[in-house]
């Protein structure tokens, strides 16, 4: 009988240890796997960093850039203001004076193509380090509200300019764009401050001027996050 139980108590054992080495198999082969999907899938996430990087310092590169031009024309436009409030306007006669900080009304926009993907595929959600997703999120969603609404009062400020200006005044942009029959514009009405002209210069370089300090602090405020999240990523991706 002892030697009965003993038989059974050994197969038992012997069963017990199959079963364990096949558990500590399956065990294993799912930490590998497991293993496996992680370093892929961080690799994944390195991937789209590094691209998301690249399109990080396009931005900065064009903010810098914007800033400059933006500044150039702010002194201009409040060069200009002033010497229609002081009447000193005799010099105001040129493409670049008449015309200045037209491009403001240019959209503000960043690069969104790795975002858009890691949007679209959840992969932001499904970083390591939250901070790092949500300073993401908020960089795409500061340019989605405050770049927006600077890119439709500007529309609005360009659909002003266009309403307030009278014949001659659309006639005069488009002679001095082209360069083409400057030598008979009248520019007598600079003399007048009471003239319609004259009027219309002041307040469409004030409201330019106003939208480019409103371009250039959203720009500021743009690039100065864009080069916070480069760091963030650059320290993410060397762990």
């Amino acid at each position: 009988m002892k030697k009965i139980l003993d038989t059974i108590r050994l197969k038992w054992a012997e069963y017990l240890l199959e079963l364990i080495v096949i558990v500590i198999g399956i065990l294993g082969a799912f930490i590998l796997n497991n293993w496996n999907d992680q370093r892929k899938e961080q690799g994944q996430q390195k991937k789209l960093l590094n691209k998301l990087r690249i399109e990080l310092n396009a931005d900065v590169n064009r903010f810098l850039e914007m800033d400059s031009i933006y500044t150039s024309w702010i002194e201009q436009s409040e060069k200009i203001i002033n010497l229609l409030h002081s009447g000193s306007t005799n010099s105001i006669s040129s493409i670049e004076d008449y015309l200045v900080g037209q491009a403001s009304l240019y959209d503000i926009t960043v690069n969104r193509i790795t975002f858009d993907e890691m949007l679209n595929t959840g992969a932001v959600y499904k970083l390591h380090s939250e901070n790092l997703s949500h300073k993401i999120s908020e960089y795409y969603e500061y340019a989605n509200v405050h770049a927006g609404k600077r890119n439709r009062d500007n529309q609005e400020l360009y659909g002003y300019i266009l309403a307030s200006m009278k014949g001659d005044g659309i006639n005069r942009i488009i002679r001095l764009s082209y360069q083409v029959n400057l030598e008979h514009m009248d520019w007598d009405w600079l003399l007048d401050p009471s003239s319609d002209h004259y009027k219309e210069l002041e307040s469409r370089t004030y409201w330019v001027n106003h939208a480019l300090i409103g371009n250039k602090e959203v720009i500021l405020q743009l690039r100065i996050k864009a080069e916070e999240l480069i760091q963030k990523i650059s320290t993410s991706v060397k762990k």
